[in-house]
């Protein structure tokens, strides 16, 4: 997305944020622009899963793009093949089970594993402060060179190019991103088991064995970005409930995608 931050559009609406008035027909130049580097950076893709993962796109601007959506694809039947081994071992009432006892059973060693991210660590951790646990990306095909973590940035900070405090803004922004201060911002917020990695080098005063395995992850460059972020707004919501459908076998791998595909649909309507 570091393309479109620097578009007029978005200096723009950044200013008019901060207080100042946008003058219409330069906001008109300025959406023409945008629409015109966006159709630049699509034009020799064909696939809308792959333009997916490259940019985050609104229900406006895939209408605009004259795209359809297909979910359906070559390691299609590999994704539902890993879902049934995690239905197979699960235990017997999986579809009653919710977060919390998902957290118990991992914790206590009763599940050997957990599909979730750090953040259910801490949770896990206040269950059996001495949790050992590493990490591995979830395969998706044959090659395991694409078994990659699924990562997403958290927090995104943007600064008004016209602010008349650049240098406070600077001052704050090198504390936040301090990462040799033991007494500061990022020890502060990262330093703790089931916290979110920095996207920096960092050193942890205890380094558990997943951070390790997700600092190998980082420096191989093996991970993709986290698909809810990268899908019409409204997606997220709709998949989970189509997939339940799926874990409950009340539909088969074909009819969840057809399902999926449908309501994908709905959202562009």
């Amino acid at each position: 997305m570091k393309r479109f931050l620097e578009t007029k559009l978005f200096n723009l609406l950044s200013c008019f944020v901060n207080g100042k008035e946008i003058d219409r027909i330069e906001l008109s130049m300025a959406y023409d622009d945008f629409v015109r580097q966006l159709l630049l950076f699509c034009q020799e893709e064909q696939n809308i899963i792959l333009l997916c993962f490259a940019i985050n796109y609104t229900v406006a601007e895939v209408k605009e793009l004259n795209m359809r959506l297909e979910i359906e694809n070559d390691n299609s039947s590999l994704e539902f093949e890993f879902m049934d081994m995690m239905k197979e071992n699960s235990g017997g009432n999986y579809m009653d089970a919710d977060s919390t006892s998902g957290f118990n059973a991992f914790a206590s060693g009763e599940a050997a594993m957990i599909v979730t991210g750090e953040f259910s660590l801490l949770n896990a951790q206040s269950i059996n402060p001495d949790l050992q646990v590493g990490l591995f990306g979830v395969p998706l095909t044959e090659n395991e060179e694409d078994a990659k973590l699924d990562v997403d940035v958290g927090i995104c900070i943007a600064v008004n190019q016209n602010t008349p405090h650049l240098d406070a803004v600077r001052e704050v922004l090198n504390y936040l991103s301090d990462n040799t201060d033991e007494n500061g911002w990022m020890h502060y917020s990262a330093d703790s088991m089931g916290a979110a990695p920095p996207a920096m080098d960092f050193t942890m005063s205890t380094e558990y064995q997943y951070f390790k395995d997700y600092k190998n992850y980082m420096s191989n460059n093996q991970t993709r970005p986290w698909v809810y972020s990268q899908l019409v707004s409204g997606a997220g919501d709709m998949i989970g409930p189509v997939i339940q459908g799926y874990f409950a076998g009340t539909t088969d791998m074909d009819t969840t995608l057809d399902q999926l595909d449908s309501k994908f649909s709905e959202l562009l309507e």
